[in-house]
């Protein structure tokens, strides 16, 4: 199992695959959807979003699935960062220090 480590390796989101594979074992947390760079192998972060439930998210027709299409370099990727023992709010507020570490905000990502 691969596992990306976010925001100065704070947030581990673990469960990597290809966004078409990713089934949700998990309740709640917050999800990045990756790319891999053309060059290097590495991955890149696109989007960050939380659910309180993984199964009713609905990745396949995503509100921002079209925007994650248009930077993809060649397959999305999705993992996840659990958050058991944490609240919608806290979710969001680790979310929102996420999307402003990486310069989300106007990328793929937005202000609720």
């Amino acid at each position: 199992m691969t596992s990306l480590a976010l925001v100065d390796r704070k947030y581990i989101f673990e469960e990597l695959c290809e966004l078409s594979e990713f089934d949700p074992q998990y309740r709640q947390g917050l999800y990045a959807v990756f790319t891999e760079s053309s060059t290097d192998g590495r991955y890149s972060v696109l989007y960050v979003g939380e659910t309180g439930n993984y199964d009713g998210r609905g990745f396949s027709n995503h509100h921002k699935r079209p925007c994650w299409e248009q930077r993809k370099n060649r397959n999305l990727y999705i993992a996840i960062h659990k958050t058991p023992n944490q609240t919608a709010d806290d979710r969001r507020e680790i979310e929102s220090e996420i999307i402003d570490y990486y310069g989300l905000l106007n990328f793929c990502n937005d202000r609720r």
